[in-house]
């Protein structure tokens, strides 16, 4: 269901330290007011119109300010972020990719934090220009507020809901119904299916304290439109990670599970080929522990020279990792892909594209 946003104005505000959105073509849409970072963010006056909270260098957007708008009330909009990087590549480029920003629809506004960048804080003013202008944006749209309807007779009260896990947390608004997926053979619901797990869709995951160790990763990551847990018949959870969310077929989805002092990531849209980056037992990829040669058997048409231990898998290609730099083989050579945190990360970023 779309949630509505009240016709009204465009506010910015700069939270933390002031900052510097350059000139401003309209005053009456220039910076309303400065927020430091250890107080709520305020309701929209008249709770209508479209809020920007400025915060962050760069562009990243400092990820106090977005936890600020995941107080309970709001709708988390995801998607917006998708929106917002698409709307700049052309401004940015491939820089576009490490945007990142936050989005709720509360009360009949639309609220967005985003990095102090001119160019991104541009982009959020745009976006907000379409809103009001009478489009939709990612399920959200401008409407005028309705006159108080009557008091309906009170209902039963719901059973109460059961409190999430220490891994995730309550989605306002989230949907009752598991999220679906298209049956068959291929693709990212059938990987779900092969690991006899379901997406759950009434949860919010945070990402992986081991991704603080590998903020490259975490970059690329934070570009999903949606995240939540994956929970298997057995075993333990998983985070799943949707470009640019978890509800078309045909989205990229990477699965992750902390492994050690490492993390697992699996290509799960590339399923039925194995793609990723090995970890434990129990999942899609052979586990790191599986001789480098053979992984490479059915994939290379020629095994890889011995030693080394297996990092990584593709269609037809395998990577090792040998004394700390890992090299992909793919049946002819091997090519240095880089430390195991650069390969990662460049994984990571062409498997959230293709």
């Amino acid at each position: 269901m779309a949630s509505g946003v009240n016709r009204g104005s465009i506010r910015l505000f700069s939270v933390g330290p002031l900052v510097s959105l350059g000139p401003v073509p309209d005053p009456a849409q220039g910076l309303a007011g400065a927020l430091p970072l250890d107080l709520a963010l305020p309701p929209a006056p008249r709770g209508e119109g479209v809020d920007v909270f400025v915060a962050g260098e760069d562009l990243q957007v400092d990820p106090r300010a977005a936890a600020l708008l995941s107080a309970p009330g709001g709708t988390p909009l995801p998607g917006v972020g998708e929106r917002l990087r698409s709307d700049l590549s052309a401004a940015l480029g491939p820089s576009a990719a490490l945007v990142t920003v936050a989005a709720e629809a509360r009360g009949g506004a639309l609220r967005l934090a985003v990095p102090a960048h001119p160019a991104v804080v541009a982009a959020a003013r745009a976006l907000g220009d379409a809103l009001m202008g009478g489009g939709a944006l990612m399920g959200v749209t401008l409407t005028t507020p309705p006159a108080p309807a009557p008091a309906p007779a009170p209902a039963p009260a719901p059973a109460p809901a059961p409190a999430p896990s220490a891994s995730s947390a309550a989605l306002p608004g989230a949907m009752a119904a598991p999220i679906s997926v298209a049956a068959g053979g291929a693709g990212w619901g059938a990987g779900l299916a092969a690991l006899s797990a379901a997406v759950d869709a009434g949860a919010w995951c945070a990402m992986p304290a081991a991704l603080d160790r590998l903020p490259a990763v975490r970059q690329a990551l934070e570009r999903a439109g949606e995240r939540r847990p994956v929970r298997a018949d057995a075993g333990p959870a998983w985070s799943a990670f949707g470009f640019p969310d978890l509800r078309r077929p045909d989205a990229k989805v990477l699965l992750l599970r902390e492994a050690g002092d490492g993390v697992e990531l699996t290509a799960l849209h590339r399923f039925p080929a194995r793609v990723g980056v090995c970890g434990l037992p129990g999942g899609l990829l052979p586990p790191a522990s599986t001789p480098p040669a053979d992984a490479a058997a059915g994939r290379t048409p020629r095994l890889p020279p011995p030693g080394g231990r297996l990092f990584a898998v593709e269609a037809d290609a395998v990577y090792i990792d040998r004394d700390g730099m890992i090299y992909r083989w793919d049946g002819r050579k091997e090519a240095a892909q880089g430390s195991p945190a650069q390969a990662l990360a460049t994984l990571a970023l062409r498997w959230t594209e293709r």
